[in-house]
C-alpha cells in the first residue's frame, strides 16, 4: 500500500469551488476508500498562470495499491470528467498528486501555501 497527498482546487466563484473541491473528496472515497481530509479553504493564487484569482483548496490523503502513474492517470480522468479544460483560466477542479510513498512528487507545489497548509493540517 502507498500513502498519496493530493492537492484538490478549483477558481470557480464561491460556493461552487468548494462544492467542486467537496465533490473531489467524495468521488476519491468511493473510489479508493477512506480519505483524509482537511476543511476546504481559501487561497490567492500563486504563480504566473494563478495571480490575481483566487482558489478553494484542500489536501487529501488516500492509501492506494496503484502505481503513480496509473493513480494519476485517474486523477485527470475525474478532472476531464468534471469538465476540466487546459485552454482557459477557469480550473473546475484540479487533482494533483504532490506526495507518494513518501517522495515528494511536485516540490514547488508542496512549498506553496495552497498545498503546504493543508498538508500540515492533516500532518499535525
Amino acid at each position: 500500500m502507498y500513502e498519496a497527498y493530493i492537492g484538490l482546487g478549483s477558481n470557480l466563484p464561491s460556493p461552487e469551488a468548494e462544492n467542486e473541491v467537496r465533490l473531489a473528496i467524495e468521488w476519491l472515497r468511493s473510489t479508493y476508500g477512506p480519505v483524509r481530509a482537511c476543511e476546504p479553504y481559501r487561497t490567492a493564487g500563486e504563480g504566473k498562470k494563478s495571480a490575481g484569482k483566487t482558489y478553494t483548496n484542500t489536501v487529501a490523503a488516500i492509501t492506494t495499491t496503484l502505481s503513480i502513474a496509473e493513480l494519476d492517470s485517474q486523477l485527470k480522468a475525474y478532472e476531464t470528467s468534471r469538465g476540466r479544460r487546459h485552454d482557459t483560466p477557469e480550473v473546475t477542479i484540479d487533482a494533483d498528486i504532490v506526495t507518494f510513498d513518501n517522495v515528494i512528487i511536485r516540490p514547488v507545489d508542496f512549498e506553496r501555501h495552497y498545498f503546504a497548509h493543508g498538508y500540515r493540517l492533516l500532518k499535525s
